[in-house]
């Protein structure tokens, strides 16, 4: 363990030591449940950007030839049917 690393900053004359005194390592459960709640976080953000999305086109009442969803989909833009 005890990983000694020596960073600087500017100016060059200052100098920071980094120490690493003891690592524990998580269990395969606490990983998992990590992962699982990175996966719901990024789910939710999706689905309320979408739904963000969806409204403020329904406010504008947007309608999208199909010459300019022709060009959208060139594009890969996620416009609704």
């Amino acid at each position: 363990m005890n990983d000694v690393t020596v960073l600087t900053d500017r100016p060059k004359d200052i100098y920071y030591v980094a120490v690493l005194t003891n690592r524990s390592e998580p269990e395969m459960r606490e990983f998992r449940e990590a992962a699982l709640l990175s996966r719901l976080q990024q789910e939710r953000r999706m689905i309320y950007r979408l739904g963000t999305m969806d409204e403020l086109r329904r406010q504008a009442k947007l309608k999208v030839s199909e010459e300019g969803r022709k060009m959208l989909d060139e594009k890969g833009s996620n416009l609704p049917e």
